[in-house]
């Protein structure tokens, strides 16, 4: 799509493992990132954290490079300014019965959150239900070992996957509405940009990635990734700088 005499071009970047890596964003790449979005291009952070989480990691690594941000694996969509275009909440009645069931595994948790549109909610503060519908968007657990979250995550889809999007990745799962993906959310944008799959260059590492591999034609993985992830995706990278090498010669 030509805007103002410039090819304009949106990516849609995983963060964690993918931008955000080893507790550190490049400088190199940051800065590219920057360039890019001089040059009339939209770029799109596409992440598993939940607001609060995404904030802090804002202001722990300095990540003021994006215009849009689809948050909790696709559950919401924000502006650069953190606020909602849309999002898609649980009710009040599927929050209590998904605590009920995850209320098996409580001693194999690590970390325990529910994120709503506003916020991310550590469930060892536990989370009042008496407060009404907070707008709850996702809830995410990590696991004390892989080994156990494959396991519970198994365990987890029997019981409630044909009701909720369940995504694993690592030591972690998330719960989501059903319906409710990262690729479900870059199609929403990109009907709101008016902009087509053509102009879209997704990116990420995970297992929470795959479904935006494998929905969009211009798709990038990384060579030391998960075999699943890179049987998902259309093209293998070595680095982020690569990555941007090759979208600049398609």
């Amino acid at each position: 799509k030509v805007k103002g005499g410039i090819v304009l071009v949106i990516i849609c970047s995983d963060l964690d493992g993918t931008i955000l890596v080893n507790k550190s964003v490049d400088i190199e790449i940051a800065n590219k990132i920057k360039q890019y979005r001089k040059k009339n291009n939209y770029f799109v952070i596409v992440t598993g954290r939940g607001k609060g989480v995404f904030e802090k990691a804002i202001n722990d690594y300095n990540i003021d490079f994006f215009d849009y941000v689809i948050l909790s694996n696709g559950g919401c969509i924000c502006d650069s300014n953190l606020k909602e275009i849309k999002y898609t909440a649980f009710s009040s009645i599927e929050v209590i019965n998904i605590l009920e069931k995850l209320s098996l595994y409580k001693d194999e948790f690590r970390k325990y959150i529910i994120n709503t549109k506003d916020e991310s909610i550590d469930m060892k503060y536990q989370y009042n239900l008496s407060q009404g519908n907070k707008f709850v968007i996702s809830i995410a657990i990590q696991f004390y070992n892989e080994n156990v979250t494959k396991k519970v995550f198994q365990n987890l889809k029997a019981m409630m996957g044909t009701k909720y999007n369940l995504f694993i990745n690592k030591d972690c799962i998330d719960i989501l509405p059903k319906n409710v993906s990262k690729d479900i959310a870059i199609v929403h944008l990109l009907n709101l940009l008016k902009l087509s799959e053509n102009d879209l260059y997704v990116i990420g590492d995970g297992k929470n990635d795959i479904s935006m591999l494998k929905k969009f034609k211009n798709s990038f993985t990384f060579s030391y990734c998960d075999k699943d992830v890179l049987k998902s995706s259309k093209y293998i990278v070595e680095s982020y700088m690569d990555f941007f090498n090759k979208i600049e010669d398609m």
